[in-house]
C-alpha cells in the first residue's frame, strides 16, 4: 500500500519484514487503522 503520502513510513509500516515495527507501533496505541494513514506530528522546540 505504498503512496506518496506514505513514501516515509512505508519503510516503517509496510511488508512482512516489518511485523515487528508494526506490533511496537500497536503495543503503544496505534490501530490498524492508525498505520493505513499518513503520519503527522506536532512538535515543538524548548529554549
Amino acid at each position: 500500500m505504498t503512496d506518496n503520502l506514505k513514501r516515509h513510513s512505508s519503510a516503517i509500516t509496510d511488508g512482512a519484514s516489518r511485523a515487528p515495527a508494526r506490533a511496537m507501533l500497536k503495543a503503544v496505541g496505534f490501530t490498524d487503522d492508525d498505520l493505513r494513514r499518513p503520519p503527522t506530528c506536532a512538535g515543538w522546540r524548548r529554549k
